[in-house]
């Protein structure tokens, strides 16, 4: 959604288009790793409220960590995920992908397009 937000109102910083404060996408992006071991507890619930709540109290998976980090590092993900194939593309067109086309590109290199 962030990224479709941007396609339709450009030029606006990663931060507005996610709703946070710019701190939290510069944290984000030197915490790339830690996001990369949750993503197979993705699934569950413990996971939800401390990376997309406002208002839950005990979010911090890491000391430091600002609310509302997995819709930063998703719009990074979805961001790269895009710029990675080399015909332009859209977020209209990642509405079919399979979400591991976002989350695991290793696995689709050399795709010129994603499909589930």
């Amino acid at each position: 959604a962030a990224v479709f937000s941007e396609e339709v109102q450009p030029g606006l910083d990663p931060a507005s288009y996610c709703y946070v404060e710019p701190h939290t996408v510069d944290w984000v992006s030197r915490h790339r790793a830690a996001f990369q071991q949750w993503i197979p507890e993705l699934g569950g619930s413990r996971l939800v409220d401390p990376l997309f709540s406002r208002t839950y109290q005990d979010a911090e998976l890491i000391p430091g960590m600002p609310r509302r980090t997995g819709y930063v590092y998703g719009y990074l993900a979805a961001r790269e995920a895009l710029d990675r194939y080399a015909r332009p593309l859209s977020a209209v067109d990642m509405v079919d992908w399979p979400w591991q086309a976002v989350l695991f590109p290793e696995r689709f290199r050399g795709s010129s397009c994603p499909r589930s």
